[in-house]
């Protein structure tokens, strides 16, 4: 493990004075702590301090007329940012893959493999037979070789980080067989916590996440229908025990976990229909309570109706640090209200990054452009930050009162952002070798969920094989690493960000 935690030297500074403030009020306290606990009752107890009242919450309302505007230039910082970040290497993390069932002899369909090549077989001037005694002898190497690691979600608790293994390279857009495994970085333990194998019951894995001792995970086991048919399962991250938690009804198109807060676990459906000519897009959410065990239709905490989102008007809620902030089009600008505060933005085709009790943060992209929008509450500026030159189309990720930022076009790096000074810090780089770089393929980005203050960031490398035609027939045999042509996802590190 290589574990760094690089300061600025105007952090540096700042902190020093921080910290003398903060010892001469310690010591200010610290007297009169001593005071108070030598002033006993008669009964020789000392005296107890009452509870402090709940902090009265006063609703603010704030437009882009009332920041003051600083636009703020980029700078590229050696080292890394002023919060703990740890890496490890993953390029030599393995699991133990087994064969699908699918791939058993019992199994395959032998003539159907017979009649796929007749039509290749005569274009090569080769008998049925001939052909089909080369393509066997390949194929039969295929069935009897499991296949190389393909990682197909993550999902992180503060401390592991969980991958699924797929077994399965014959069959697409399903699995007959996985496995999910737990890494613990620091030592090195890998274990399988859990393995699936039928073949009579593919199924297509749609989300994974982390939450309160379980991972759970989204699936679709009826290939008929896409989508409507979801169910959601829990295993036991210390004993493997899967429980079937939830049959998802109702016309949907997608369905995936709402919320990466480690305090809530929420799923959403969204159908898109056209209603009165009109594109409408209806979300619905489920939310799990863990003291009841139950799943209710209503978010915990909401204060306002939303309705479906339309081309012209919208509102629907968004989970941050474990709030619900509402997200509304006014006029085509955007607008975010939670229980503290509604701030008109004045932005027009702008995304919501994340919020706090003191900033908010947005990033308005096109093919041309990325420019991030922060409203800082206490000083009452609005920072703005032109991305241009590091790319287009981010994934991000508030962290704390700053921003990680993944490039999904190029997706070879990942960066951490302190919006005010215009900091920039390289968290990751992947490998050059390889063609896709730095995402997370829990969510296709590079950020997993965030849990006990921390975030991982996992970059996967994909292993190519290119094939060329010379015109012989041994080209055209399917060969086992032609089957892992896009499956062999293997990660190559994995960075925590911590101190949040």
């Amino acid at each position: 493990m290589k574990k760094i935690l690089a300061v600025l030297s105007s952090f540096v500074m700042l902190l020093a004075v921080s910290c003398d403030e903060n010892k001469q009020e310690h010591k200010g306290n610290t007297s009169v702590s001593q005071s108070s606990e030598n002033t006993s009752a008669e009964n020789g107890t000392p005296k107890t301090t009452e509870a402090k009242a709940p902090e009265e919450i006063v609703f603010k309302e704030y437009k882009k007329e009332d920041f003051t505007d600083f636009k703020v230039s980029l700078t590229k910082q050696e080292g890394l940012p002023p919060v703990e970040v740890n890496e490890f290497d993953l390029t030599k993390l393995t699991a133990d893959i087994k064969i699908s069932p699918c791939k058993l002899p019992e199994n395959i369909d032998i003539s159907m493999i017979d009649a796929q090549y007749k039509d290749t077989a005569r274009s090569l001037d080769m008998t049925p037979e001939e052909y089909s005694d080369m393509v066997m002898k390949n194929f039969e190497e295929f069935l009897s070789t499991p296949p190389k690691l393909k990682v197909t979600k993550t999902a992180f608790d503060g401390e592991n980080l969980y991958y699924i293994a797929d077994y399965d390279n014959l069959c697409d857009y399903s699995t007959h067989g996985f496995g999910i495994y737990c890494y613990n970085p620091e030592s090195g333990e890998n274990t399988c916590i859990y393995e699936y194998s039928d073949i009579n019951k593919p199924v297509k894995i749609l989300d994974m996440q982390y939450h309160n001792g379980g991972i759970w995970i989204i699936y679709n086991d009826n290939m008929e229908k896409s989508y409507g048919y979801e169910k959601v399962m829990r295993i036991d991250v210390d004993t493997g025990e899967l429980t079937e938690e939830l049959q998802i009804e109702g016309e949907h198109y997608n369905c995936f976990f709402y919320s990466n807060d480690e305090k809530r676990l929420i799923i959403t459906t969204t159908k898109p229909e056209t209603i009165d000519e009109e594109y409408h897009v209806t979300i619905n959410f489920k939310e799990y309570d863990d003291n009841t065990g139950e799943w209710s239709d209503k978010l915990k905490g909401l204060t306002k109706e939303y309705d479906s989102i339309t081309s012209e008007n919208s509102i629907y809620p968004t989970i941050c640090e474990g709030d619900v902030i509402f997200q509304s089009n006014e006029d085509k600008k955007l607008v975010i209200e939670c229980e503290r505060y509604r701030l008109e933005t004045g932005l027009r085709s702008a995304s919501f990054i994340g919020a706090t009790s003191t900033r908010a943060s947005f990033i308005v992209a096109d093919s041309i452009s990325s420019v991030i929008y922060t409203y800082d509450f206490t000083n009452m500026t609005r920072y703005i930050i032109d991305l241009t030159s590091f790319g287009q189309y981010f994934n991000y990720q508030q962290s704390g009162n700053n921003i990680i930022l993944s490039n999904r076009v190029v997706r070879n790096r990942s960066w951490y952002l302190i919006p005010e000074i215009g900091a920039v810090f390289e968290l990751m780089k992947s490998n050059e070798k390889q063609s896709n770089s730095v995402y997370d393929i829990n969510s296709d980005h590079s950020i997993t969920n965030i849990y006990g203050g921390k975030i991982a960031l996992v970059s996967v490398g994909k292993e190519s094989t290119v094939r060329t035609h010379t015109g012989e027939p041994e080209d055209y045999i399917p060969k086992p690493e032609y089957h892992d042509l896009y499956d062999a996802n293997y990660m190559e590190k994995m960075v925590i960000i911590g101190g949040l």
